[in-house]
């Protein structure tokens, strides 16, 4: 694959303070789907290409901007879809309030009818979204599933974090926050209750 964000170039910041919070573009697999996508994607890339091979760039440069050109055209075209995917299921709910209003004051067929034409409308759209939501779900344990500490571990952080005490007032009411105090209060609370 030409187009993967991988660079020629990597810093690693090593800091304890140090979270990063951006996540990293991942390709949408389901566009493969859309063949129309698909030919628009290489027409772009023979385009980019035949633009810039004849200038007197060095073609390390020509290859690493390839990347963000294609990087750039999947990621306007996965927004366009689901934009409109978006604004399509928002349509059809509020057609299908607008429909249930007459349908419980008439109760006729028509109506009737209608209503579950729209209504039927409605689980294709969604199902395009949890099929994404589901190869990004199977993705992600793919990935991270033969490295069994890293997960277990994340997990167990998680909840570890949630059950850490770092601190407790002893009888005195002062806040003890060291490891050998915590655990004598701890120690004194309990031997005076038995």
């Amino acid at each position: 694959m030409t187009w993967s964000d991988h660079a020629p170039i990597t810093r690693t910041v090593t800091s304890p303070l140090f979270r990063p919070r951006t996540t990293h573009w991942h390709l949408n697999e389901t566009l493969f789907s859309n063949m129309t996508l698909v030919k628009d994607a290489h027409t772009t890339l023979t385009q980019y290409f035949m633009e810039n091979t004849m200038a007197k760039t060095p073609a390390a440069i020509i290859w690493e901007a390839h990347k963000c050109t294609i990087q750039g055209f999947f990621l306007a075209r996965d927004i366009t879809l689901k934009k409109s995917r978006e604004t399509a299921i928002r349509d059809l709910t509020d057609k299908i309030q607008d429909l249930e209003t007459p349908h419980k004051t008439a109760n006729t067929l028509d109506t009737y009818q209608e209503l579950a034409d729209v209504r039927g409308q409605l689980p294709s759209l969604l199902r395009q979204h949890h099929q994404h939501s589901l190869q990004h779900t199977k993705a992600f344990f793919y990935i991270n599933s033969d490295k069994c500490d890293k997960l277990l571990a994340t997990l167990i952080n998680k909840k570890w974090n949630k059950t850490y005490i770092t601190g407790l007032r002893d009888t005195q009411g002062q806040p003890q926050r060291m490891p050998t105090r915590i655990a004598k209060v701890a120690r004194d609370y309990f031997k005076n209750l038995y």
